[in-house]
């Protein structure tokens, strides 16, 4: 998943391109359909948002592309969510604001000053690994996690629930 993640390109694209095609001609579906991924998921909605047929993408502490800018050219509108003590994602709200700005794309982009890496994952199985999780900047974040949450939903209510009209195809 790391190397098609990588490439830009792969199955796992191929088939959540079915998976979104399938969706829009869902007589339970508005025709709008969004992506939505945390960590190497949220790189992946990242890439999506740059494909046609999304019409919003939700970003949670995803990795960005190098060629960020080019992704960006007629994305969908991005939700996005990041931890200041991501020690793995440094700057990364910052330069997405930024090149979302750059390409004329809507984009909520937060980051949680206190939160780190998984901050929206709460994780109900004590693990041996839980100290030195916390220690590398990973881990659960409530408050975080509720405004992100509360940003998504918001963020997908907007722009997922009208019908598309003949202009948006």
């Amino acid at each position: 998943m790391f190397a098609q993640l990588a490439a830009q390109r792969g199955p796992a694209f191929d088939q959540v391109a079915s998976v979104r095609a399938w969706l829009a001609t869902s007589a339970d579906c508005s025709g709008r359909v969004g992506v939505m991924g945390y960590c190497m998921g949220g790189g992946f909605a990242l890439l999506l948002a740059g494909r046609p047929g999304w019409s919003a993408a939700g970003v949670n502490y995803g990795m960005l592309p190098d060629n960020l800018t080019d992704i960006l050219a007629g994305a969908c509108p991005v939700v996005a969510s990041f931890g200041g003590r991501d020690k793995g994602l440094r700057g990364a709200a910052d330069d997405l604001r930024r090149a979302a700005n750059e390409a004329g794309v809507q984009a909520d982009v937060k980051e949680y000053p206190r939160a780190g890496h998984g901050f929206i994952n709460r994780t109900t199985a004590a693990s041996p690994l839980t100290p030195m999780l916390r220690v590398v900047g990973v881990g659960y974040d409530h408050g975080a996690a509720a405004d992100a949450k509360r940003r998504i939903l918001t963020f997908f209510e907007a722009h997922l629930r009208q019908p598309l009209s003949t202009s948006d195809e």
